[in-house]
């Protein structure tokens, strides 16, 4: 419920045009992994899914973003992770960071329902939902991608999403993020 109030309020700021971000923060990748895993955990684990934070990225250096739109990013791609799994499998966050610049690709990978190639820009939309997931989770809302989409273009970055069939009706959904080093 905090998640989907934190989206509204957000959604409402850059509708108003009143969003700012403070990015003079320098952010720990990895701790916001791990804050946002901890948070999500218990619904993990009713779901019997695992969220798996790949040990390379521990070693990531701090980057000046705006924590709280980081960590709402997180939570936002894990929270989707989750809820559009499978049972018995895994959401995995991995990606890497160059040593120039500090930018950074930041991979958030689960298996489940197909993202459709006709789908995969839309889903960035506000209010926008696939008709797969309307049926698996119809109390969506249609914010959180949309928020996503804004806190990538703030950093002049980059989003991509791949859906791969790994198994009659279950797709590995890969949403990539790269982020350019300021």
């Amino acid at each position: 419920l905090n998640l989907l109030a934190q989206k509204t309020w957000t959604l409402e700021q850059i509708r108003l045009d009143k969003l700012v971000y403070n990015d003079k923060q320098m952010v720990d990748p990895y701790l916001i992994f791990v804050e946002c895993k901890e948070l999500l955990n218990d619904m993990a684990e009713r779901a019997s899914i695992e969220i798996y934070i790949d040990p390379d990225t521990e070693r990531w250096r701090a980057v000046p973003l705006d924590m709280e739109m980081f960590r709402l990013l997180v939570l936002n791609l894990l929270h989707n992770g989750i809820k559009y799994s499978f049972p018995n499998t895994s959401v995995k966050i991995g990606g890497w960071q160059n040593d120039v610049g500090a930018g950074m690709s930041i991979t958030f990978e689960n298996e489940g329902i197909r993202i459709h190639d006709e789908e995969k820009d839309r889903i960035f939309e506000r209010y926008f939902r696939s008709k797969d997931a309307i049926r698996m989770d119809p109390a969506g809302s249609g914010i959180g991608l949309a928020l996503v989409k804004e806190f990538v273009d703030h950093y002049d970055g980059k989003i991509d999403v791949r859906s791969t069939e790994v198994g009659f009706g279950k797709y590995a959904n890969v949403f990539s993020l790269f982020l350019p080093g300021r």
